[in-house]
Parts: C-alpha cells; sequence; structure tokens
C-alpha cells in the first residue's frame, strides 16, 4: 500500500499547493469524462522531462457521500482508502481547467529553513 503524497527522485524542493473549484467544471466532471465513477476525493499531477505528463484522479473506495467518507477516516483513524485513475491522455493544462484558483508554492530544501518571509510589493 503507498501513501499519496508528491516524490520526484532528488526532492531539491519541497512544498505546498491549494486550490479551490471551479463554478462551472470540476474534479467530478472531470472524472466523468475519462469514465470514472466513485467520489472523486483527490487529484495528482507529475510533470518529467521531455515533456512527459501524467494526470491521476483519486477517488473513495467506499461510499461517496462527505459522511461515508468522514466515517471510514473515523474507523481507521483517519485513514482514508483510495483507488487511483490514471486519465490517458490528459494533460496539466486539463487539470487546471477544472479549478477557479490555484497555488503552489516550492521551496528550495535548506536543511535550518523553518519558514521564508517576504515584503509585499
Amino acid at each position: 500500500m503507498d501513501t499519496l503524497t508528491a516524490s520526484v527522485q532528488y526532492g531539491d524542493f519541497k512544498g505546498e499547493a491549494k486550490a479551490d473549484n471551479s463554478d462551472h467544471d470540476d474534479i467530478k466532471a472531470l472524472a466523468a469524462r475519462f469514465g470514472i465513477e466513485g467520489a472523486p476525493v483527490a487529484v495528482s499531477f507529475y510533470s518529467g522531462e521531455k515533456g512527459h505528463q501524467q494526470v491521476a484522479i483519486y477517488t473513495a473506495e467506499t461510499g461517496g457521500s462527505f459522511d461515508d467518507i468522514e466515517a471510514q477516516a473515523k474507523a481507521t483513524g483517519g485513514t482514508l482508502r483510495v483507488k487511483r485513475h490514471d486519465l490517458e491522455g490528459a494533460t496539466v493544462a486539463d487539470l487546471l481547467k477544472v479549478f477557479k484558483r490555484f497555488s503552489v508554492v516550492l521551496r528550495y530544501r535548506y536543511p535550518t529553513v523553518e519558514e521564508m518571509v517576504y515584503e509585499p510589493e
């Protein structure tokens, strides 16, 4: 069993991402376009050398409602079992279209730097 985390070869940068659903298109609609049934609970994408891109949607293994998912997580101490669906032919651009806003911050992995601050322009 693998844990859903970001992974690259060297990990020179680390960070976080946050996104807002679109009002017009969303992850459920993208999943449906690829014939995926179930409740999408996570997405991932990978971009590698020579333009290689990989997009995946993860669905909950049991139940699709918010309450079903919460109940499963409570019963397992916070772990949710999910199923990975690779979206063959999908690009990162296809994935980004289903978000109203998408923000990523990557910081170089200095061993002793806990946070970075800056003066807004």
